[in-house]
């Protein structure tokens, strides 16, 4: 720890920004029967709702369509159309994975029976022909009922085409700039401050790494020996410019510091540098955000409306902003 802080830098930042990762069919054909999931799959994802979760239901253990085929592509607007799926969705079938391997956040896990027999009455389309049983001749021995190949009924002419989806408005950056707070009661964070990593889908969790810069604590006013409340920092998705004063916004990461002696305040006269920490996050609704962190002091008297006693002591607002789709 030093005895007195720098000059402060205008905080730089680096997004790393997120691809969608398409799944790739495989081809050929698997057996299943709608009793399992084991290496075959077929799924439709979209949404409920404008701007909702993604939502996925998945058929395992089926024989393998192509999703860009009339039939898979009847069998996705079928799908989407009994879980009311609105907009856009997209449609996967592959080979050698189940369902749960290749979709970790699965919503709804259909057997090949759950198709034919649940969502395609629902949607008013014909369900398979059982295989009906040779009849007896009266001077022949009866013969066993052949089992029916147990893969997906073909439906006729479709009974719901998808339409494409209304394109979404894009997302404008908003305006941020690199500013920040002067500190509170000789508190305040200093330095060079970034982060990284954070995921650009909206609504989302992932991590983040987040490094704040540097804290100081010179108060003039009170004693050496005068100690700060505990310390953390709060990195924020703030829908507009942040000046100071109330913040409001998703908080998508929070930590508790802890300085190099095991504490996590800093007596009068102290100053350290922030370790750089990767964090769990949260990402807010769709939109462009600037993005902060904040310097947060437990003092439950100067701040009692705060239901958790800590007050926001100083700020750093990052230069861009962060764009959520």
């Amino acid at each position: 720890m030093s005895a007195s802080p720098r000059p402060r830098i205008r905080p730089s930042v680096a997004i790393a920004s997120l691809t969608a990762a398409a799944l790739v069919a495989g081809c050929g054909g698997g057996g299943g029967g709608g009793g399992g999931e084991d290496d075959t799959y077929f799924a439709v994802q979209g949404t409920q709702s404008a701007g909702g979760l993604t939502f996925t239901a998945c058929i395992g253990d089926m024989v393998f369509v192509d999703p860009s085929s009339p039939k898979g592509q009847q069998i996705a607007a079928n799908l989407a159309q009994y879980y009311k799926l609105v907009g856009s969705y997209r449609s996967f079938a592959g080979e050698g994975a189940s369902c749960r391997d290749k979709f970790p956040a699965l919503n709804v896990l259909l057997t090949v029976n759950d198709y034919n027999n649940t969502v395609l009455p629902a949607l008013g389309a014909p369900q398979p022909s059982p295989t009906a049983s040779p009849t007896s001749s009266p001077t022949s021995s009866p013969t066993a009922s052949p089992t029916a190949s147990p893969t997906l009924a073909p439906t006729p002419s479709p009974t719901f085409a998808p339409t494409p989806a209304p394109t979404a408005a894009p997302i404008s950056p908003r305006a941020c700039g690199g500013t920040s707070g002067s500190g509170v009661n000789g508190l305040q964070l200093y330095g060079q401050a970034s982060y990284s990593g954070l995921p650009g889908r909206s609504a989302a969790t992932g991590t983040v790494t987040l490094d704040a810069g540097e804290v100081a604590f010179n108060n003039p006013n009170v004693g050496p020996s005068s100690i700060t409340g505990s310390l953390r920092v709060s990195f924020w998705a703030v829908p507009g410019s942040y000046g100071g004063g109330t913040i409001s916004g998703t908080i998508v990461s929070r930590y508790g510091i802890r300085f190099n002696d095991g504490t996590n305040q800093l007596r009068n006269g102290q100053s350290a540098n922030l370790t750089p920490q990767t964090l769990s996050a949260n990402t807010p609704a769709r939109g462009s955000y600037c993005m902060v962190a904040t310097l947060d002091e437990y003092a439950p008297a100067s701040c009692p409306s705060n239901a958790d006693g800590y007050c926001l002591v100083d700020w750093v607002q990052f230069p861009n902003s962060a764009q959520f789709q």
